[in-house]
């Protein structure tokens, strides 16, 4: 029998992309309406003002950790310690996509943040997050997070006081690490931006507890186990502690070590070189020195 589908398609298509355009309609409509866009944590209610007047010109920063594409500071809101993150101004075609298509940086950082504490995972908590329009595209984002005194990884790992031996034998590390991994990524979590700088630590009474930062390009619901070994590959540790990390970590997961271990370091010596790269441009066009 001869079915003929072109109309359905074709009916389809205009159903959908029909709803999609009077979506996106709304969407413009509605943010050339409003120029800025406030979201707070109800727990910090009493943080709303404070939040709608940090993309302000007259904002009074605060102690500055960054101030590179994006600006990182801490300072004092209502007798709270929170961390300010101004994210830069982006393109004029990321402008557009940010306010059609795609949740800003801010905003996903803030309910990444929100569904990680959900499932269990330490995150410095979520504040809000703001965002200004002009002509109805983005200007700028702002997420604001609780101050946390967890340290970044990287400080741990000393390569000029400490050998790898000494980190595994008698802090216990790489065991820790390896479990708060595997448990990050056996529940589907994709960090994104998986380094030791976005990866925080505090030892409390004996126990290591891990928290993460920088969650805009989180993703979850993720089965592809590739992914999740090069992921291990981007923490920047040296080859004989990333070995020994996730070997621990492939255990723990049931996966076969040597390739989950290819995959890792392949994913290592790829990130280095590009960082060693992006580095070199930087300092040939005079925007960062020379070590």
């Amino acid at each position: 029998m001869n079915f003929r589908k072109q109309p359905a398609s074709a009916g389809c298509f205009f159903l959908y992309g029909g709803n999609f355009l009077f979506r996106s309609g709304l969407r413009i409509f509605d943010y050339i309406c409003y120029d800025m866009r406030v979201v707070v944590n109800p727990k910090y209610a009493d943080l709303t003002d404070f939040i709608k007047t940090v993309l302000d010109s007259n904002y009074s920063h605060g102690t500055v950790y960054r101030n590179a594409r994006n600006r990182v500071e801490e300072t004092v809101a209502n007798g709270r310690r929170v961390v300010v993150k101004i994210f830069g101004k982006p393109s004029l075609f990321n402008r557009l996509v940010y306010s059609v298509l795609r949740p800003t940086k801010a905003r996903r950082s803030y309910e990444y943040s929100l569904e990680l504490l959900k499932m269990g995972f330490e995150v410095p908590e979520p504040v809000g997050y703001v965002e200004s329009y002009k002509g109805g595209l983005l200007d700028l984002s702002c997420f604001v997070c609780v101050y946390s005194d967890y340290k970044p990884v990287a400080d741990f790992i000393n390569y000029d006081e400490r050998s790898d031996d000494e980190l595994v034998k008698c802090h216990g590390f790489a065991s820790e690490f390896s479990k708060f991994a595997a448990e990050l990524h056996g529940k589907g979590v994709i960090h994104g931006d998986f380094n030791r700088e976005n990866i925080l630590y505090k030892i409390v009474d004996g126990k290591w507890h891990f928290s993460m930062i920088d969650l805009n390009r989180a993703s979850f619901g993720n089965k592809n186990e590739k992914k999740f070994a090069q992921e291990m590959g981007h923490l920047g540790f040296d080859i004989a502690l990333l070995s020994t990390v996730v070997k621990l970590y492939s255990a723990l997961r049931g996966l076969e070590p040597r390739q989950t271990l290819a995959y890792a370091v392949g994913q290592s010596v790829r990130y280095s070189r590009r960082k060693r790269i992006k580095r070199a441009i930087l300092c040939a066009i005079g925007l960062k020195k020379k070590m």
